[in-house]
């Protein structure tokens, strides 16, 4: 064989191992990692009223919704396969109900969407390079900011009258506690990853003041989070 083409041969061979290796690398893998993730999720909350006349007695009639939310953090590498993640969320919590006159054809809905920011603190198992399979459990303390109240009246006359406004602070808990967990798959690309992954999430701690609301109030969640992860 021509030595110059012996070269050549070589020389592609290095170039195409070179190529390989910048599409994806396991070392970007370790270090600290930052994720941006979107949030869509059916949440409704579980009730009880604790009034002593049940002043609170209809909110049972109250029903679920879908919600939306956005999660920033950070992804820091324990161990070959558990890893810390620490975040910020912000998402929404909603329960709404209607209410049909059967006299007439008006109509009354409102819907309670409550704003909240969480600081989620996780453990995860994670499992495979390129591509990855993980698990997470842990907690997230929050804060309820406001709830969007939106309402919707319609009068016997099909006139529809609309109202929406933010409520601030009207009884809620000052502090609260989430349970959060789920599983997923993350598929690495140079030094992008995909991730995508169902989630639980699980309020601890009385939504309201029992000193203010005589109720049993809490939140939860079920979700699907999807977004990238930024190797560094």
């Amino acid at each position: 064989m021509n030595p110059e083409e012996t070269a050549d041969t070589t020389k592609k061979v290095k170039t195409d191992k070179v190529k390989v290796e910048k599409v994806f690398s396991k070392d970007s893998l370790t270090g600290t990692n930052l994720y941006i993730t979107g949030l869509f999720q059916y949440a409704f909350r579980t009730f009880e009223d604790e009034s002593s006349n049940g002043f609170y007695k209809e909110w049972e009639n109250q029903t679920s919704g879908y919600n939306s939310g956005v999660n920033i953090g950070l992804i820091m590498e324990l161990s070959k396969h558990f890893h810390l993640d620490i975040g910020i969320s912000y998402f929404g919590n909603s329960e709404h109900n209607t209410y049909q006159d059967s006299l007439t054809d008006s109509s009354y809905t409102y819907k309670n969407t409550y704003m909240q920011a969480a600081v989620p603190l996780r453990l995860r198992f994670v499992y495979g390079e390129k591509l990855q399979f993980f698990a997470f459990a842990g907690i997230a303390p929050l804060n309820i900011l406001n709830i969007r109240y939106q309402s919707s009246y319609t009068t016997a006359d099909s006139i529809a009258v609309t109202r929406e406004l933010d409520i601030q602070k009207d009884g809620f808990a000052s502090f609260n506690l989430m349970f959060t967990g789920g599983f997923g798959i993350c598929y690495n690309v140079r030094s992008v990853g995909f991730m995508i992954y169902p989630e639980i999430r699980r309020h601890l701690i009385n939504t309201y003041s029992n000193k203010t609301l005589p109720m049993t109030h809490k939140m939860y969640g079920i979700g699907v989070n999807a977004g990238l992860v930024f190797h560094f």
